[in-house]
C-alpha cells in the first residue's frame, strides 16, 4: 500500500514541473526573479548536454508530454473516486493545452538555432 502512494506521488511530479514551467517561463510572466529560475535551469541543462536545441526540447516538450501521460494515467486508473477523477481530468486537459502551447514555442525557439 505504501508503494502505491509513492508511485502516485511520483506521477504528480511532472504536473508540478509543468506548473513551474508555466510560472517561470518568460513567455507568460515578466518577473525577473521567476525568469531567472527558468534561465538558470535552461543554462544548466544546456551546459550539461552541450546543446541548446536539446535543452529547448527537454524543457518545452518533454515536461508537458510527461505531465500529460502521467495525468492521463491517473485519470483512467481503476478504483478512482469521482472527485479525484475530475481533478485528474482537469489536470490532463491543462497538460494537453500546455503541450500544444509549448510545442509552438519550442518550434519558434528551435527556428532560432537554424
Amino acid at each position: 500500500m505504501k508503494i502505491r502512494k509513492i508511485i502516485a506521488f511520483a506521477l504528480n511530479i511532472p504536473f508540478v514541473l509543468l506548473m513551474w514551467l508555466c510560472f517561470t517561463s518568460p513567455f507568460f510572466i515578466h518577473n525577473d526573479v521567476l525568469n531567472s529560475s527558468f534561465g538558470f535551469t535552461f543554462i544548466t541543462i544546456e551546459n550539461l548536454s552541450n546543446s541548446g536545441p536539446l535543452a529547448t526540447v527537454l524543457l518545452l516538450f518533454v515536461i508537458p508530454l510527461l505531465s500529460l501521460i502521467s495525468c492521463s494515467y491517473l485519470t483512467f486508473k481503476k478504483g478512482q473516486t469521482k472527485n479525484k477523477y475530475m481533478i485528474y481530468l482537469i489536470m490532463s486537459l491543462f497538460s494537453l493545452v500546455a503541450l500544444q502551447i509549448f510545442f509552438v514555442i519550442m518550434l519558434i525557439g528551435l527556428g532560432n538555432y537554424l
